[in-house]
């Protein structure tokens, strides 16, 4: 600094700079060779420290879930399991309205295709309830939706809040719904309880690769949830709110609460993802603790439209915006039926 501020001194003054300085010409090309080592250096640092978040975030996910070598018990002795965290016995969500109603049925023929006896519980908002509710649907109950400040009142007025209005105030209150409905139905079935959007596709049991990652997770963990990550994009951080498993006690139901409170609760017209994104990070125990991460080999977003591979569980027509768009993807992997609900008049 001082050599530039005597550098931009009349040229009388040029002769009073030090010996040392007496190339003052170069300057330039030394402020240049600087400049340039100085970037280099920021480089170098800023290389280092992205490093050592991608090793964190590594360890992190390796220490809490043993996942990043895919460890996945593949053993059936499941005597040391909770029954809480039975999910051969758990009871699975989805929910739909008027907008996502042909989504709702292409769902269920494809959990249909796996003949799985667990229960499901459907959600049904606006004019979707009725029209789910004449349909021949075996082995399915009705859930009363909660009384959402933006849904107008229980039944969530009239729909118009499924996959096209991505990101308004009504679609984050319907996901911030599940949660809560969740959390009642493991308080009142006492039973394990599993969430699937509506816009996914099932190819494998998912009640059995719960079952048997539970059974290798330490007994502290009682909630599992999706990462926002598959093999294309391994490194993604966040979670994927799309699928979740929540065990059958006090503690799983304490993860939903807090998930519940984190989202607004009744007034919430925030997103529901990201209010568990930032939960996590205000509480990191949460993931040394309670919280899971499930694998993304088993249940990949759909970030990048990832090849399906074998041990894929469940396809998530997500980062692609419109019912349309929607449709085509799960179309693309084979997983879309065509008039689906004609199968459950």
């Amino acid at each position: 600094a001082q050599l530039r501020a005597r550098l931009r001194a009349p040229h009388a003054h040029r002769a009073q700079l030090p010996l040392g300085c007496a190339l003052w010409p170069h300057a330039s090309k030394f402020a240049a060779m600087a400049a340039a080592a100085t970037k280099a250096a920021w480089a170098a640092a800023t290389a280092v420290a992205s490093k050592s978040a991608a090793v964190d975030l590594e360890r992190r996910r390796d220490g809490n879930m043993r996942l990043q070598q895919h460890v996945y018990a593949q053993n059936t002795n499941h005597a040391g399991l909770s029954p809480a965290c039975a999910f051969r016995d758990a009871s699975i969500i989805v929910q739909t309205d008027e907008q996502t109603l042909d989504m709702f049925c292409n769902w269920l023929h494809h959990y249909r295709q796996l003949k799985l006896p667990n229960p499901v519980y459907v959600v049904a908002y606006g004019s979707a309830a009725g029209k789910v509710g004449a349909r021949n649907f075996e082995n399915v109950s009705f859930v009363a939706p909660p009384r959402m400040d933006r849904l107008g009142g229980a039944r969530g007025g009239d729909g118009g809040i499924g996959a096209q209005n991505f990101g308004s105030s009504a679609f984050y209150a319907l996901n911030t719904a599940k949660i809560k409905v969740a959390a009642q139905l493991v308080r009142s079935t006492r039973r394990p309880v599993v969430f699937t959007d509506v816009d996914t596709a099932l190819r494998r049991d998912p009640f059995a690769l719960l079952q048997d990652l539970f059974a290798a997770l330490p007994p502290s963990k009682v909630f599992a949830i999706a990462p926002d990550q598959n093999e294309r994009d391994p490194l993604r951080t966040g979670v994927c709110a799309c699928f979740f498993a929540a065990c059958a006690s006090h503690a799983g139901e304490r993860v939903l609460h807090r998930w519940w409170n984190a989202s607004g609760g009744f007034a919430s017209t925030v997103n529901e993802q990201k209010a568990f994104n930032r939960m996590v990070d205000k509480e990191p125990e949460l993931l040394a603790g309670p919280v899971a991460l499930l694998p993304y080999t088993h249940f990949p977003t759909g970030h990048g439209n990832p090849p399906l591979r074998p041990s894929v569980a469940m396809v998530h027509a997500n980062w692609v915006r419109g019912h349309d768009a929607k449709v085509k993807r799960l179309r693309a992997h084979k997983l879309w039926r065509d008039g689906a609900c004609a199968d459950f008049q």
